[in-house]
């Protein structure tokens, strides 16, 4: 058995209700939430974010119920959660994009128009406000829309739409792009914007598939290709991604589900390599690959009855290793290792390095 890291015990985790800041001498009411009342939404090297949520009332026979919801912050290596957020929605709300080192929550508004940033000590800043624009050209209106598809701690994923109005015609035209801006001081950087998509006429760009990012690469699956952009440099790249006949249709309507910047995961059954497009594993001719949530250093993770298991991926017969109990919940990719959640604590687990002198070869780190 791998060894762990014990951070805190967390049976029963304690939660501070709180609206917002504790004034000086103000005294935080705690309960003690049960280990299945809290959502688990986001987990960063040193922090979690969790989710309660409860009816309310005057809702409950209408289609469109509303839940209080209730989004706390909790130190790993603590066990109480004071409150960061509170709003009320509808059911799976989540407004966790990011979080920094010190804690900062990242999130988005709303309207998905505004980055805020909600501090531990609960003071809130806010990106500015970028308004749509009008113009007449030729005698067609076109309207320019802005959007945050996504927030990263240093940056915006933003979705541009113009839609021009033709005379005498229904439909207007609809053409999308998309960029990746930087933070500058708690603003949203439009003057050092990198392309990530240019612009189309397609509604559904990303084809489904929600673009992950290690280090400055973000990588995203449309048309049974790997595409992929730098978003320092903009240098963009379409990788086809090798496959049978019979492995088409899942391929072409592939996701991408975890990348470590050089293994890409699409869905949970597909390992390739970003710079080739080469399968590295499936599911289709090796069951081990079911379950997989992470790569590291061309070594799986899966969550599997409960456990956290190591998979070779270049030995195909080598069995998969026990590393810890595990739930399936978000994890968090750290320097040393992988930070899960098993139920009862959070567990740091060590990247797993094959046997030197097993039938792969592979020395340790």
């Amino acid at each position: 058995m791998m060894p762990v890291f014990r951070h805190s015990l967390l049976g029963l985790l304690g939660i501070g209700w709180l609206m917002g800041a504790p004034a000086t001498g103000q005294q935080t009411r705690t309960i003690q939430v049960e280990r299945d009342e809290a959502a688990l939404l986001l987990v960063v090297d040193g922090w979690a974010f969790w989710r309660t949520s409860q009816l309310i009332e005057s809702t409950r026979n209408s289609r469109g119920q509303l839940l209080d919801h209730r989004i706390f912050r909790q130190r790993i290596s603590e066990t109480t959660a004071t409150l960061v957020l509170q709003r009320t929605s509808g059911p799976g709300f989540n407004p966790c994009q990011a979080a920094t080192p010190d804690g900062t929550l990242i999130c988005l508004s709303p309207a998905r128009d505004r980055v805020h940033w909600i501090s531990p000590d609960g003071s809130v800043k806010k990106s500015q406000e970028i308004d749509s624009s009008e113009r007449f050209v030729n005698s067609q209106r076109v309207v320019q829309e802005f959007a945050i598809e996504k927030a990263f701690q240093d940056g915006a994923l933003i979705r541009w739409n113009r839609i021009t109005y033709i005379p005498k015609k229904f439909k207007p035209k609809l053409e999308m792009w998309h960029t990746f801006a930087p933070f500058n001081d708690n603003r949203i950087d439009l003057a050092h914007q990198v392309t990530v998509r240019p612009e189309t006429e397609s509604m559904y760009p990303f084809q489904g598939s929600e673009p992950f990012r290690a280090g400055d690469k973000l990588v995203w699956c449309a048309n049974a290709e790997l595409q992929a952009v730098d978003l320092k440099t903009g240098a963009r790249s379409q990788i086809p991604l090798n496959r049978h006949d019979e492995t088409e249709f899942n391929l072409r309507h592939a996701s991408v589900s975890g990348f470590d910047g050089e293994l890409v995961l699409l869905g949970s059954n597909v390992v390739v390599d970003v710079a080739s497009g080469k399968r590295v594993a499936t599911n289709w001719d090796d069951e081990r690959i079911n379950g997989i949530v992470m790569t590291h250093a061309r070594i799986g993770y899966r969550v599997w009855n409960g456990n956290l298991e190591a998979v070779d991926l270049e030995d195909a017969d080598r069995e998969p290793v026990f590393l810890a109990k595990c739930r399936q919940q978000p994890m968090a990719r750290t320097t040393s290792g992988i930070l899960v959640w098993t139920g009862e604590e959070w567990t740091t687990v060590p990247w797993y390095a094959s046997d030197p002198n097993g039938k792969s070869g592979r020395a340790k780190p």
